[in-house]
């Protein structure tokens, strides 16, 4: 059962103000540099193999702005367990290859 609900008071403060989620880390484009480098430290150690990364929708959100030049992290909407695939180059191209795929849990979610 979902604790988080429309009374919480998280989810008040980000209805004032959406980007107030990252004052902890410094701001929105704090908390995007740390992504990324977190991200690119990953690129960079496991080249030309498959790497799974578990995390949070807003993570993946936020890289996911990286990656497709978009500025609004609340424009990708993860559901539980989604699979976000990303191909990246020892270039610096990156591909959003599939966004919030949901196939492995078809049979566990509602209609």
């Amino acid at each position: 059962q979902e604790e988080l609900t429309a009374e919480s008071a998280i989810v008040q403060q980000m209805r004032n103000d959406r980007y107030s989620l990252f004052e902890d880390h410094g701001g929105w484009e704090s908390w995007k540099r740390m992504i990324d480098s977190a991200f690119q430290e990953l690129i960079d150690r496991h080249g030309g193999r498959r790497v799974a990364v578990f995390c949070h929708g807003m993570v993946m959100a936020t890289y996911l702005c990286t990656v497709t030049g978009s500025p609004d992290p609340f424009g990708y909407t993860a559901g539980y367990t989604g699979l976000f695939r990303v191909k990246a180059s020892s270039r610096g191209h990156r591909s959003l290859i599939s966004w919030n795929e949901t196939g492995h849990v078809r049979d566990l979610l509602a209609d």
